[in-house]
């Protein structure tokens, strides 16, 4: 199997990236604002009378939600199923592979028939228009455009759920950071900038194309490696003080999001 375009090299990678890069340029995530906004304060409005929450479980995991089903022009009202196909899937661990594997199969399922449904009766959501995308002349397959429905599945929802988590697991075990940004919104940018510096939450693998050493370490072709982008960004010869989060840090060279 194969994420687009994560599991992609360039040329291809830069093709599918081109393709999609409207639905996430600036100007389409300003219009998105508004309704990122209304969820969340929609969640707020649900959990506030409590006086507490699981914050995984009750705000990080069900935020970004409802975007992905807006942005894949999905009913709101599946958004649950959503929900518990991407905790059996990634949040399961080995404990429960038969329905880690079930879950994928009913994601598989679900957007098989939405793709179908997309070619007859096309909306202006991203599979309608991936559907008509071409890479080099021929149209996107139905086997590629099952391959960036789960890539956005999967990243759409997790991704978001981890980085919400781990800003708010530090802003809980360091009073300063929080105190400062309750009293200087202007800082909330570079934070968030330094969350995702500090807890880069993506490692990809590679294969190895051909036989190479790096750093003294053989790896032959056909070998898988691991990426630790964490690792990276936390490089002390590009961030001074790289194991500190430091919230005002300007320097935002991180690699949180790849390399483009």
């Amino acid at each position: 199997y194969k994420w687009i375009p994560e599991m992609l090299d360039p040329p291809l990678h830069t093709k599918w990236r081109h393709l999609l890069g409207p639905f996430f340029a600036p100007g389409a995530v300003k219009r998105l604002r508004p309704r990122v906004e209304a969820r969340f304060e929609e969640i707020m409005d649900e959990i506030v009378d409590r006086g507490s929450c699981d914050y995984v479980a009750d705000v990080a995991l069900r935020f970004p939600n409802t975007i992905f089903m807006e942005l894949m022009g999905l009913p709101v009202s599946d958004a649950d199923r959503f929900q518990r196909w991407e905790t059996a899937i990634l949040h399961a661990g080995t404990s429960d592979r038969d329905a880690a594997y079930q879950a994928m199969g009913e994601v598989n399922a679900y957007f098989a028939e939405l793709i179908a449904e997309r070619r007859k009766s096309p909306r202006e959501d991203i599979v309608s228009v991936a559907s008509t995308w071409k890479i080099d002349g021929e149209p996107v397959t139905e086997e590629d455009l099952h391959a960036l429905c789960l890539l956005l599945f999967m990243a759409g929802l997790d991704t978001v759920a981890q980085q919400l988590s781990y800003s708010m697991y530090h802003l809980a075990n360091h009073a300063e950071d929080r105190r400062r940004l309750v009293e200087d919104p202007g800082l909330f940018e570079p934070a968030i900038e330094e969350f995702l510096r500090y807890y880069a939450f993506v490692s990809p693998g590679r294969k190895v194309t051909r036989d190479v050493e790096v750093a003294g370490c053989p790896i032959k072709a056909g070998q898988m490696v691991w990426l630790p982008i964490a690792s990276a960004n936390r490089d002390p010869e590009e961030f001074p003080d790289a194991d500190k989060v430091i919230i005002d840090r300007r320097d935002h060279r991180h690699l949180a999001f790849g390399g483009g």
